[in-house]
């Protein structure tokens, strides 16, 4: 993986000061994980091999509080994504397992790191999270 800049010292105070953040700024935070993955989503969307392309179509972002997913809607996508037997075997020529959605993260992770501090600069800011 490529070095994000990003470096956390002290995990448990830095966790305790998100939960508060989450608390005063309950819609930004979100927010920001959103946008963070829409890059993800459409890199999987290019990665992902295209039959149907229910599964190029399939993936979204999914926030919950302070964590954010990439999801996808359709059933066999888990397969696709981890599968190297059976049924998912066809992927296998995309890489073992094929990794769409979790390579698109990897390759999207500078993306999001800028995504995540343009969009919470005035939080972060107030936290004094910049080194």
């Amino acid at each position: 993986m490529a070095d994000s800049g990003i470096v956390i010292e002290g995990l448990t105070a830095f966790r305790a000061s998100v939960r508060a953040a989450a608390g005063k700024y309950p819609s930004e935070i979100p927010r920001a994980l959103k946008a963070a993955g829409v890059p993800i989503v459409a890199q999987a969307s290019a990665l992902a091999p295209r039959l149907s392309g229910a599964l190029a179509g399939g993936y979204k972002v999914s926030v919950r509080g302070t964590t954010a997913s990439v999801v996808s809607s359709v059933p066999y996508s888990g397969g696709a994504e981890w599968g190297t037997r059976g049924k998912f075997s066809g992927f296998n020529r995309y890489g073992s397992p094929p990794r769409f959605a979790g390579l698109a993260v990897e390759m999207q992770e500078p993306v999001i790191a800028l995504i995540v501090e343009a969009e919470l600069r005035d939080i972060i800011g107030a936290y004094g999270w910049f080194a």
